[in-house]
C-alpha cells in the first residue's frame, strides 16, 4: 500500500503536488493560551483538498500545528498542517474543529474530519473519489460521511455528506506532512444545516481538537439530505490506539491537542 493516505471530499479530486515544500510558516510562534487567531479575507479560490497551495503565512500553534483562517460573506476556511512526527501521530486519528459564535470557548458544535489512519488503527488508508479520466494508483473509496458534535455534552452524530451542506473538508498525509482542510458556512439557511452562526466582522471562539477514543454516537436519526444518520455507534471511522509514523502505524499513546482561540472575522474591503 502506498504511504500517502488521503481524506478528501467527493466530488473534487486533485492529485497530490509537492506539499512538504509548501507549507508556509512564519518565523516565531506564539502561547497558544494568548493568542487571538485573524481570519483574512478571502480573495482568491481556495479548493478544499487538502493541498497547502492557496494559502499564505501560518500562525503556529505553541506544540500545536500551523494554523489559517479564511472567510467571505458566506463560508469560514480552515487550515491545519503540521511536520512534526509527534503531532502528526496525535492528529493521525482525526480533527474536530470547534465553532462557538459566542466566543465562550463552548462544546456545542464542532465538525470531525476523519483521519488518515485505519479504523481500528490497521494502518494508513487512501480514500479518494474515482473521478473520470484518472487512474488511480490502487482502489479508493470516497468520504461519504462526518461527525457533527454537539449542541449536548458528548453528542455527536454521523452526518451524510452532500453537496447542499456547504460543507467541504479534506485530509492528507503526504511526505511527512499532515494537513487537514475545512470549509463550512457562517449562517444556516434551508439546506446549510452545520453553520457557524455568525456574520463577517463578529468574534467567534474556534478550537481545535485531536480524536483521542472512540465515543458512542447519539440522538440520531433520519439519514437523507444531509441530517443525522442511525443508529450507529462503536468506533469513529479513523480511530485507533496508536499514531501514524511516516507512513507507518506505531503503537504508542501521545498528548492530545486542545487548543482554544478568539478569532475575528475578516471584513471585505470597503
Amino acid at each position: 500500500m502506498s504511504s500517502i493516505s488521503r481524506l478528501v471530499r467527493p466530488w473534487i479530486w486533485t492529485a497530490c503536488g509537492a506539499l512538504a515544500a509548501a507549507v508556509a510558516l512564519p518565523a516565531s510562534s506564539v502561547r497558544a493560551a494568548d493568542q487571538a487567531l485573524a481570519s483574512q479575507w478571502r480573495t482568491k479560490d481556495i479548493h478544499v483538498d487538502g493541498e497547502n497551495t492557496e494559502w499564505g503565512p501560518l500562525a503556529v500553534i505553541e506544540d500545536g500545528p500551523a494554523v489559517g483562517v479564511e472567510n467571505d460573506a458566506d463560508a469560514l476556511y480552515v487550515i491545519a498542517t503540521t511536520s512534526d512526527q509527534t503531532l502528526r501521530q496525535t492528529l493521525a486519528q482525526g480533527l474536530i474543529v470547534w465553532l462557538d459564535a459566542t466566543d465562550h470557548k463552548k462544546k456545542t458544535f464542532g465538525i470531525g474530519i476523519p483521519g488518515v489512519v485505519e479504523p481500528g488503527g490497521a494502518g494508513p488508508r487512501r480514500l479518494a473519489p474515482p473521478t473520470e479520466g484518472v487512474l488511480l494508483p490502487e482502489p479508493a473509496t470516497s468520504i461519504t460521511q462526518f461527525d457533527v458534535y454537539g449542541p449536548g455534552k458528548k453528542e455527536r452524530h454521523l452526518v451524510r455528506l452532500d453537496p447542499s451542506l456547504g460543507v467541504e473538508l479534506a485530509a492528507i498525509e503526504d511526505r511527512g506532512v499532515l494537513t487537514y482542510e475545512l470549509k463550512v458556512p457562517l449562517a444556516k439557511d434551508g439546506s446549510r444545516l452545520y453553520a457557524v452562526g455568525a456574520a463577517p466582522g463578529a468574534t467567534i471562539g474556534i478550537g481545535l481538537e485531536s480524536v483521542a477514543s472512540p465515543a458512542p454516537r447519539g440522538r440520531m436519526g433520519g439519514g437523507r439530505g444531509g441530517r443525522p444518520m442511525g443508529p450507529l455507534g462503536g468506533r469513529i471511522g479513523g480511530i485507533g490506539t496508536g499514531g501514524f509514523n511516516g507512513g507507518q502505524f506505531s503503537e504508542g499513546r501521545q498528548e492530545p491537542l486542545k487548543y482554544w482561540a478568539s478569532l475575528r472575522l475578516a471584513r471585505a474591503a470597503q
